[in-house]
């Protein structure tokens, strides 16, 4: 699987992935997000991109830029029992740094921490650009059609990515999620995200 990033659209991120012989076929090969920060650091462009389309991927997966040894080898463990290898890893050493700022996604109405930007995804088609606003990001995404075909455990990954990508220009530290996950898939969600300097915290 190849995926690359539609560097042609002004207004919008677009992921897109080219199938391989043994790879699945999602249910379409775009994802879309109606945001466009001025600074999208390539891991999280990777992370994003394997969180959308990496429970088709089987073999080979290729991103628009290298990636650390660490986030290949967090989609190594978090792919098993499939075997995917991640390639282009450039293995010059890299300084993971935290980030001071973080975001909420909150889907089940909890408590969000205060002085934190919440995140809201927004069905694309329905709802067409973002909307920022003190406290609160709303941006649309195609990311539910990638959800509505995931077995329901995987369910929130697009969705999550969607907003990782809407969120770029901030130096993140921390995600808040308020959402219903199977523990072992949040454990799975931590390990990715810490590769890439990110703390994934549960709230309610």
């Amino acid at each position: 699987m190849i995926i690359s990033r539609d560097v042609g659209s002004k207004s919008s991120i677009v992921l897109q992935a080219s199938f391989d012989e043994y790879d699945g076929y999602a249910p379409t090969d775009r994802f879309i997000v109606d945001a466009m920060p001025h600074h999208l650091p390539s891991e999280y462009v990777a992370l994003a991109g394997y969180l959308i389309f990496g429970t088709w991927a089987s073999g080979a997966i290729v991103f628009p830029e290298s990636i650390t040894p660490e986030l290949s080898n967090a989609m190594d463990e978090d792919s098993v029992p499939v075997r995917i290898r991640p390639q282009g890893i450039n293995l010059v050493p890299k300084l993971v740094k935290l980030g001071d700022d973080g975001f909420v996604i909150n889907c089940n109405g909890g408590v969000a921490p205060a002085d934190c930007l919440e995140v809201e995804v927004l069905p694309y088609g329905f709802n067409e650009g973002f909307l920022r606003k003190p406290g609160r990001l709303q941006v649309s995404s195609n990311a539910f059609i990638f959800s509505g075909v995931l077995d329901r455990k995987y369910f929130f990954r697009p969705i999550i990515a969607a907003a990782l990508l809407a969120s770029g220009d901030l130096p993140l530290g921390k995600i808040y999620l308020s959402v219903h996950i199977e523990q072992q898939e949040f454990i799975s969600l931590r390990a990715l995200f810490q590769s890439v300097g990110i703390e994934l915290i549960l709230f309610s």
